[in-house]
């Protein structure tokens, strides 16, 4: 994973993954709240790999796992 993110920080305009163009930057594009420049809110450094756990949680909505567990009783028919 640390492979990747370095791939994806290196095709950027910003030194990270947010506008990378990759599958990374477009998780977060799509998935992540806006930070006050307007792009993306990184879940997780592009260097350390340190989890941002506010934003981490701002993608749970999204976590099909916890989805379907939490819908079973409807979507499990």
């Amino acid at each position: 994973m640390k492979d990747w993110i370095a791939g994806e920080n290196v095709n950027r305009r910003t030194n990270v993954y947010t506008v990378s163009g990759g599958e990374i930057g477009a998780y977060n594009a799509v998935f992540g709240s806006k930070g006050a420049d307007g792009l993306p809110s990184l879940m997780f450094d592009p260097v350390t790999g340190k989890i941002d756990h506010d934003i981490a949680r701002q993608w749970e909505k999204y976590d099909l796992k916890k989805v379907l567990q939490k819908n079973w009783s409807v979507l499990g028919r």
